[in-house]
């Protein structure tokens, strides 16, 4: 139908209508000034704008629906587009105006032209500084099709994956890396097959992405960049428990002199990580130390993101939270949609490993969606979404993750995986009052040398997995586990740790609990609050079965005000009812208004709660201002506020601090 109104224009209308459509700004003076110098009469456009099929305010030129400037463009000639991109680059003479001339240029050129493909570029790099990276990607696929040499086209194709990978465009990357690396050798090799190692890591196919990363860097002599390749291929052997090929990565990370702190994290991590899976504790724990050493002087993403982990393993979860909340704040300004998921990740770890679980749900949820929709893998994100459902009492939600990720693990060959969602399992039957189902669950999962046994799931999940086998009869299983804790906690002591080693003593050692128990609450403040309510909880169970109600007590009411602040409810339920006991009532708690918040409400409220705009929380959550205006209206309706200075006051979840 466009293209008959279209046909029926006058000529001098239709090439006007046509600058308006390859100009694609809607600069009204823009196209008239090409008009001009096209010989073009000054009312050239008003028939176009009789019969509806642009409007003009305020020096704009709207096209009536996306489909008349595809019919305009479409319906024109080569040799009228070109004449069309050349009288547009003619009337773009100043220096603020470089990018859109040379891109007319570009689009004018039907054959190679280097000096037309050396300032598109330029543009692209323009582009990249200011994290428009699908633009910058555009701008060097074209410079790379009018490039007359081979090593610059191929060079130019490489930095238009990288852009396109940054984009979140995963399968024009992939193809972009394809096509590169039939003409690349030497480093820019080395480059390309790191990046399609790591693209395929991220779609959750890591036995691909190991080997692709293996040949990466034995091709590169970079050594800043065979590092880099090298933790990146580590990550996925390490989800896949692959002791002997991290061996191998460890021992080539050993082989690379490093020359800055980034180059020395990522070494420490992959040989500390190496060792994790060899056993051998106490060199691993002198390793991830010393790449936690190194991890204030992260400045970009990805090193935030494995400073991150580097602090987590060495010293807890969540004592990278910091430098996750870092690389995830980066990503979203500098634009790098295909890292955001990972950082995501990061964060939403740390944050349970505060006990922030509401905000961890949210962030979980928030990764999960970008990652489906960057065909990135989701299993983290699932298995953290199970976590925080687990520890708040949401037991079929927490298995219906749980099951999803076992899919997830099981396909891509995944470990790690696999563990963390038994783990999330087995904490909500213990959550529930099931101690014979999470003992089932978790002591496979903290099983040294067991097949798929992970030691950063597996250490983590030990104090779970030894109450459960207390509870569930199972005191032989219970103490081989507690021996084992012990030799962990030694090689790596921390007040958290120590308390948490004393808990399980407590739990076994019935001539020496009281002094245990003692012990664990002594050191509890350096535990997040859902830890320390546990060994309150217990306890006070201890001294309540013992007919010392009044001294129970306060360890039960402590339980059951840090249960509830954290909305873990079976618990909290436990210790109320443990309280009754003692014949104190504690104080009534039903479902909270922000229970009735949505992930990504609680997300939105919780940045707009810091001073955010928005705008800028549209920027950050990449969606568009009027869905944060949504959002935040059904975030008053449901907690019954009208101002944003109410919600400030509100007292919305915030991180806990890091464990000590």
């Amino acid at each position: 139908m466009f293209h008959e109104r279209i046909g029926r224009l006058p000529e001098a209308t239709r090439t006007a209508l046509l600058l308006a459509a390859a100009d694609d700004t809607g600069d009204a003076a823009v196209v008239l000034r090409a008009a001009a110098a096209l010989r073009l009469p000054d009312d050239a456009l008003d028939a176009a704008e009789d019969a509806a099929l642009i409007s003009t305010h305020g020096g704009r030129i709207a096209f009536r629906h996306p489909l008349v400037r595809a019919a305009v463009h479409d319906g024109a000639t080569l040799s009228r587009r070109r004449a069309a991109h050349t009288a547009l680059a003619q009337v773009l003479p100043g220096p603020a105006d470089t990018d859109r001339r040379v891109w007319h240029q570009a689009l004018a050129a039907v054959e190679d032209d280097e000096g037309i493909a050396a300032a598109l570029e330029e543009s692209a790099g323009r582009a990249t500084r200011r994290a428009a990276h699908a633009p910058a990607a555009a701008a060097l696929l074209r410079s790379a099709e009018l490039s007359t040499d081979t090593g610059r086209r191929t060079r130019r194709l490489a930095a238009a994956a990288d852009a396109l990978w940054a984009a979140g465009q995963t399968d024009r990357a992939r193809a972009t890396v394809s096509r590169a690396l039939a003409s690349a050798d030497g480093d820019l090799s080395a480059r390309l097959l790191r990046l399609g190692g790591v693209i395929e890591a991220r779609a959750g196919h890591l036995r691909n992405a190991c080997d692709q990363l293996l040949e990466a860097a034995q091709a590169s002599t970079d050594p800043s960049g065979t590092l880099e390749t090298l933790i990146e291929a580590a990550g996925s052997a390490f989800f896949l428990g692959d002791t002997a090929r991290l061996a191998a990565l460890a021992e080539r990370a050993c082989a690379v002199p490093p020359r800055t702190a980034r180059d020395r994290l990522v070494s420490y991590l992959v040989r500390g990580h190496a060792k994790l899976l060899e056993g051998a504790y106490g060199q691993a724990q002198d390793l991830l130390g010393a790449a936690a050493g190194q991890a204030d002087r992260a400045d970009d993403p990805r090193a935030l993101i494995w400073a991150a982990r580097a602090e987590s393993v060495a010293h807890g979860a969540g004592a990278g939270l910091a430098h996750a909340e870092r690389a995830v704040r980066l990503a979203r300004r500098q634009g790098l949609i295909s890292l955001l998921p990972l950082a995501l990740a990061q964060q939403s770890a740390d944050l349970i490993g505060v006990d922030s679980y509401d905000l961890a749900y949210a962030v979980a949820a928030e990764g999960e969606r970008l990652a489906a929709e960057l065909g990135q893998g989701r299993a983290t994100h699932l298995s953290h979404k199970a976590m925080a459902d687990a520890v708040r009492g949401r037991y079929d939600e927490a298995c219906g993750h749980a099951a999803e990720v076992l899919v997830l693990a099981q396909r891509n060959g995944s470990a790690y995986h696999a563990a963390l969602a038994r783990w999330a399992v087995g904490r909500a039957e213990l959550g529930a009052g099931r101690p014979a189902e999470a003992a089932e669950r978790l002591l496979p999962v903290t099983a040294a040398g067991a097949p798929g046994f992970n030691p950063v799931v597996g250490f983590a999940a030990l104090p779970d997995a030894v109450e459960a086998a207390v509870r569930s009869g199972r005191r032989d299983e219970a103490e081989r586990l507690t021996r084992a804790f012990a030799l962990r906690v030694g090689a790596a002591p921390t007040d958290a740790r120590r308390a948490l080693l004393a808990r399980c003593r407590a739990l076994l050692d019935d001539r020496s609990a009281q002094e245990h128990h003692e012990n664990a609450v002594a050191l509890a403040a350096a535990l997040p609050p859902w830890q320390r309510a546990r060994s309150h909880l217990l306890y006070g169970e201890w001294l309540r079965r013992r007919r010392r109600g009044r001294q129970a007590r306060p360890h039960l009411r402590t339980a059951h005000e840090l249960l509830t602040g954290i909305g873990a409810r079976p618990l909290a339920e436990r210790a109320a009812a443990e309280l009754r006991a003692t014949g104190e009532t504690a104080a009534r708690t039903g479902p909270g208004a922000l229970d009735r918040l949505t992930p990504q409400e609680l997300q939105i409220a919780a940045l707009a709660a810091q001073g955010m705009t928005n705008p800028e929380i549209a920027d950050q959550l990449f969606l568009s201002p009027r869905t944060i205006d949504y959002h935040l209206h059904k975030v008053f309706t449901k907690l019954g506020l009208t101002s944003r200075t109410q919600l400030v006051r509100y007292g919305l979840p915030q991180p806990a601090e890091p464990p000590q």
